[in-house]
């Protein structure tokens, strides 16, 4: 599964179908492991080990995020924030700091040099994926999608329509509806499919229409539902049978 195939970066990056990390990191042991899994989520991932291995990638190659600890380098991490904007091709680089220390001081002196968040460590994996997903503008959850064709029976104004999954997430669905019927945006549908042997019915909010279908977010699941789909997610989803582990 392409997980971040489809999260955009900025108009003219040569790198528009991913988002393009670069991941500073001076302990070869971590950063291996960090390039490695945030491949193997779809991104595209640059690494540098120094602070002018650093400068040159940012300078030559488009960076979306910047995922650097406060202590890298000697503690020269927040230090390193300005100059990298600096000299970024992409001028609207982000930059997520990671520290071992909640100290709020740490968190102004990060922002007062451009930090665009902070993240405590450890932290599980979905909490680097959401801030990079809001740092790209990304609005739908792709990176925990499960690409799996499932029928589903829609139910809207009184109407039953039949349907087939392009993707799953924790926070909705991409359906292509059979009978070529439109739903508004904004309608509230019910929706019925099969997932780990059981019926999972949920009430959902059409918002938005794509290329193939509508996408529709949850707004309405039983507790019995959840586990049913959080249950699915893990067999299938790349990201989540690796939330587990920590950066």
């Amino acid at each position: 599964m392409a997980a971040a195939e489809s999260i955009k970066s900025p108009q003219g990056s040569p790198h528009a179908e991913k988002v393009t990390l670069l991941l500073i990191e001076d302990v070869s042991v971590t950063a291996d492991i960090e390039r490695s899994y945030f491949a193997s989520v779809g991104f595209n991932v640059l690494a540098g080990s120094s602070v002018s291995e650093s400068e040159s990638l940012i300078s030559r190659e488009w960076v979306d995020v910047v995922i650097v600890d406060a202590g890298f380098a000697k503690r020269k991490g927040i230090e390193l924030i300005p100059i990298l904007r600096k000299n970024s091709r992409n001028r609207d680089v982000k930059v997520i700091v990671t520290s071992v220390s909640g100290d709020v001081a740490l968190k102004k002196a990060a922002t007062a040099v451009g930090a665009s968040a902070f993240i405590t460590k450890p932290a599980p994996r979905p909490r680097y994926l959401k801030e990079i997903k809001k740092l790209s503008a990304q609005k739908s959850r792709d990176t925990e999608r499960v690409h799996q064709a499932l029928d589903v029976d829609v139910i809207w104004n009184g109407h039953s329509l039949k349907a087939t999954t392009l993707d799953v997430s924790s926070e909705g669905i991409h359906i292509a509806l059979d009978d070529h019927a439109t739903l508004q945006v904004g309608a509230m549908i019910q929706l019925s499919f099969t997932v780990e042997g059981k019926a999972l019915r949920v009430q959902g909010e059409v918002v938005r229409h794509t290329p193939k279908g509508v996408g529709v977010r949850f707004v309405g699941m039983g507790p019995q539902a959840q586990r049913l789909l959080d249950k699915f997610l893990l067999r299938f989803s790349m990201e989540r049978q690796t939330s587990h582990f920590y950066l």
